[in-house]
């Protein structure tokens, strides 16, 4: 997996351009849809572009460069039909300069506005959720507009390491330097999520086609918000800075989930802006990715806390749903007849669906159910062996040898190691499997097997009895007359 290195190196570009980074503001064009009977759609069509730019200057100010852009022809049926159906094709015509296209949706219904947003953020090639809401106010609506571009625009920060600590992160967001003209805007909160990108650039910090790569099961949860100043010294004016880089938290399903090797790679990451929901886990077999596992049991945890609750088993689509829980990022455990498959992080709600493949642990199952009647067999050998042998030891103390000889032949007949030793090579050898990991776990149900094999199939203990009897006939017997008393005289 790949993963943040000793060094935290960033590509020489990206190191070079830091400052630029946290002083330069986002290029954002507002692509806007209006589906409105006539009338109404020319006022909501003059209304809504001005309103949004006036209320992102008086509170997001110049972090936000925005430009709103009412579309007609093909790109409006598109949007219309479904904003989260759009592809890149949406986006092929961006101008050079542009970061974020954000297209947007407002229909009206009998109940009101249904508004739909998404974006695509370009340093990243990457298509956020889309996000809805809904209003009944046509005098609400300008707002509720407003408050969903927010959400949807989803920020950038560049990643380094905590020296107090090696698993958090600093987030170093972009345009963190531009003053902000607003306290209640803030691109972080306690709780909010980012997702990690490795992003390849060229010598040159361009960035490579198609380069930009998830770091798989991570995520970066934000512990401590930046802190805010505000600075009056400009007259008739406050500007508003963060004086304390935000610090993120890394949940991963592994412990050094951002080490980079080699390469020329900026650590970076943005923000999950979808709302908390449900979303569906579905489990699919490692080597065969079509086939569905079954059955198994998956168990959630809120991080930084201790008790795992049951979500259920998968179904016969190997389909689960995950609900939110107490913190944003959910720790998911999935298990197998109590044996730890797999563990990692999920947002609930940031997706609507998520595949991971495991190992396919019907064939351990099955060695499992066998070699469970294989011990029963051998637990009840166990038993008849000790029966015979107490007995061969009651007919020595009587000194019944010949019974006890029958005894001890009766006992030799019984199945011993050796033919249980050679049922278990047989069953090895039918339950192969072509997964490494599930071999492994086989192969260590067999040896387990094998060792309680030895320890109470020993044949030793019959050889010991053998000689028991061997010296308890060689032993010279008093005849009834030797062992009666002398008469007195």
């Amino acid at each position: 997996m790949l993963a943040l290195g000793a060094s935290w190196a960033l590509a020489a570009p990206a190191a070079e351009a830091r400052e630029p980074w946290e002083g330069q503001p986002y290029r954002i064009t507002v692509l806007f849809a209006i589906d409105a009977p006539g009338e109404l759609a020319d006022q909501l069509a003059e209304q809504l572009p001005t309103y949004l730019k006036e209320r992102v200057n008086t509170s997001i100010g110049i972090l936000w460069k925005i430009h709103v852009e009412l579309v007609t022809g093909p790109l409006r049926h598109q949007l219309l039909e479904g904003v989260q159906c759009l592809t890149n094709e949406a986006v092929d015509a961006a101008k050079s300069d542009e970061d974020k296209r954000l297209f947007l949706v407002v229909r009206t219904t009998p109940w009101g506005y249904e508004l739909a947003a998404r974006e695509f953020d370009r340093y990243v090639e990457r298509w956020g959720p889309t996000i809805r809401r809904s209003t009944r106010q046509r005098d609400a609506l300008p707002e509720q507009l407003f408050a969903l571009i927010e959400q949807a625009v989803a920020p950038l920060a560049l990643l380094r390491p905590d020296p107090q600590e090696p698993q958090n992160v600093i987030l170093d967001f972009r345009g963190a330097d531009l003053p902000q003209t607003s306290p209640d805007f803030s691109w972080a909160q306690p709780g909010d999520v980012f997702q990690p990108l490795l992003r390849r650039t060229t010598r040159d910090g361009l960035l490579i086609p198609s380069s930009v790569a998830v770091v798989p099961w991570t995520y970066v949860e934000v512990v401590d918000p930046p802190s805010i100043q505000t600075d009056s010294s400009t007259p008739g004016m406050a500007e508003i800075r963060e004086t304390a880089k935000p610090i993120g938290r890394l949940r991963s399903a592994t412990l050094r989930p951002l080490i980079v090797r080699r390469g020329r790679v900026e650590q970076v990451a943005i923000g999950l802006r979808a709302d908390p929901g449900d979303s569906t886990l579905r489990l699919e077999s490692r080597l065969e990715r079509e086939k569905p596992l079954v059955g198994y049991e998956v168990l959630a945890q809120n991080m930084d806390e201790e008790p795992l609750r049951p979500l259920g088993a998968s179904d016969a689509a190997g389909q689960i749903t995950v609900t939110p829980g107490k913190s944003a990022v959910q720790m998911l455990f999935v298990k197998s007849d109590n044996v730890l498959l797999a563990r990692f992080p999920i947002v609930p709600g940031s997706v609507e669906q998520i595949a991971t493949s495991l190992p396919d642990d019907k064939v351990r199952l099955r060695v499992s159910a066998r070699l469970a009647a294989f011990r029963e067999d051998m637990i009840d050998l166990v038993a008849r062996r000790n029966i015979f042998m107490a007995r061969v030891r009651q007919e020595i103390a009587a000194h019944n040898f010949e019974q006890a000889r029958k005894l001890l032949e009766s006992l030799d007949e019984l199945p011993g190691y050796s033919q249980f030793n050679l049922t278990l090579d047989r069953e090895s050898q039918q339950w192969r499997t072509k997964d490494l990991q599930v071999q492994r776990r086989i192969d260590q149900l067999f040896s387990q097997t094998r060792t309680a094999l030895g320890k109470f199939l020993d044949p030793q203990p019959i050889s010991e009895l053998h000689e028991e009897l061997r010296k308890a006939q060689s032993i010279p017997q008093e005849s009834p007359r030797q062992q009666q008393p002398s008469d007195a005289s």
